[in-house]
């Protein structure tokens, strides 16, 4: 996969997350974890194309370590909410 690609899908990524978070009711224990899910899932698409401008191959892998980091903190929250509200985040892993 090249790097255009991979651009491409995350930004997919980030608006299937919008509007996935859209369909999650609003209460007060909902709100902070749709805001995290929100930032996370923005946070992985800014930083892997910040990784694609890097400057040097360390800096390329410190920037993919973040991606990484962030797309697993999005995954949490995910199950989280596929945990207590039941919804099917099974769907977003395969993206």
């Amino acid at each position: 996969m090249n790097a255009e690609t991979l651009k491409n899908r995350t930004k997919q990524f980030y608006f299937d997350m919008l509007f996935f978070i859209r369909t999650i009711n609003s209460n007060d224990e909902l709100r902070n974890i749709k805001k995290q899910l929100g930032r996370c899932s923005s946070s992985d698409t800014a930083n892997y194309r910040a990784a694609c401008r890097a400057g040097s191959d360390k800096a390329f892998y410190s920037k993919m370590c973040i991606v990484v980091e962030v797309a697993v903190q999005t995954l949490f929250w995910l199950e989280v909410i596929e945990k207590t509200q039941g919804h099917n985040a099974v769907n977003f892993r395969k993206l």
